[in-house]
């Protein structure tokens, strides 16, 4: 059994409350983690971990009710409906998966600036908190943000050399920008022709680019290969 294995066999068992899971980097005695354990709130079990990708801690990932990370989280993480998701963000580098990551968060602490951030704050739904303030926070899930433009998340296909492609980037570029904000998902891992493609989506356009392979539960698995080679 992998990490992601043991991830996924655990996601589909109850939460364990008053848990949580701490990723942290090599130094423990941050800023970060000293507000955190001086924190009422979150005086908890604490699960230590550095690496998410051993069977242990890769299952406190699934089950632990907080999660609280200073680094990058792997690319088969999830947060669960009943999980609270808090990022510290200090991330000087971007790659796809730490954007999905903050698609996922419920808070992100923000220690760094980055301009990646900024260009898809408005479809996040974390709430954005400096350092100096989350003593004074209480972790709580807000309702759902009433948002100025309607979202529409588009996947186009893999971006070949078709009239899927062309029809896609021509409706991206005259739909109405003052009232839709448009998304688009689509896998990291374009070859040449389709790359050069997904570059001629405008730039109002978040572009969302997914890591890795899909999460399949053990049971999915089979049906799933089974469904490839049939088909």
């Amino acid at each position: 059994m992998n990490a992601k294995q043991a991830y996924l066999q655990n996601i589909q068992k109850d939460i364990e409350w008053d848990t949580i899971l701490f990723a942290t980097k090599v130094d423990r005695d941050g800023a970060a983690i000293q507000t955190f354990n001086s924190h009422p709130f979150l005086k908890m079990k604490k699960v230590w971990a550095d690496n998410f990708y051993t069977i242990e801690t890769a299952a406190w990932l699934a089950k632990a009710e907080y999660i609280i990370s200073e680094i990058e989280l792997p690319p088969f993480y999830m947060k669960r409906k009943d999980q609270i998701y808090i990022q510290i963000f200090n991330f000087k580098e971007w790659n796809n998966n730490i954007a999905r990551l903050l698609l996922h968060a419920d808070f992100i602490v923000k220690q760094q600036e980055h301009e990646k951030l900024e260009n898809i704050r408005g479809i996040l739904n974390a709430t954005i908190l400096p350092l100096e303030n989350i003593a004074s926070t209480k972790f709580k899930k807000d309702p759902p943000k009433k948002r100025s433009k309607k979202n529409i998340v588009m996947y186009c296909g893999g971006f070949k050399n078709n009239g899927i492609t062309s029809s896609a980037i021509n409706l991206m570029k005259n739909i109405n920008k003052q009232k839709y904000q448009i998304i688009v998902v689509e896998d990291e891992n374009l070859a040449f022709d389709e790359m050069k493609n997904f570059e001629k989506v405008p730039d109002e356009v978040i572009k969302i680019q997914t890591p890795e392979s899909l999460n399949l539960f053990p049971e999915e698995e089979g049906l799933f290969f089974n469904f490839i080679i049939i088909h």
